[in-house]
């Protein structure tokens, strides 16, 4: 019954639309409502990480003209 259609289950879901193992268990423990915020501050995280490399590279240019004037 049950034990059995679990066990036959894939490790995790081909899409949104299906649930797997890891999507059943996320469900009983109850972690399944971190996903969403989880991929929201990945996604703040990306756009921060983007900003940081452009100042970077501005801060490495200016570095390079400034030795240069040295």
């Amino acid at each position: 019954g049950e034990i059995e259609s679990i066990s036959q289950m894939k490790s995790k879901a081909a899409n949104k639309h299906e649930d797997g193992l890891l999507e059943f268990l996320e469900d009983i423990i109850g972690t399944s409502k971190y996903k969403i915020p989880l991929e929201e501050a990945n996604e703040n995280l990306e756009l921060l990480d983007e900003e940081r490399s452009e100042k970077l590279n501005r801060v490495n240019i200016v570095e390079m003209d400034k030795q240069s004037l040295e």
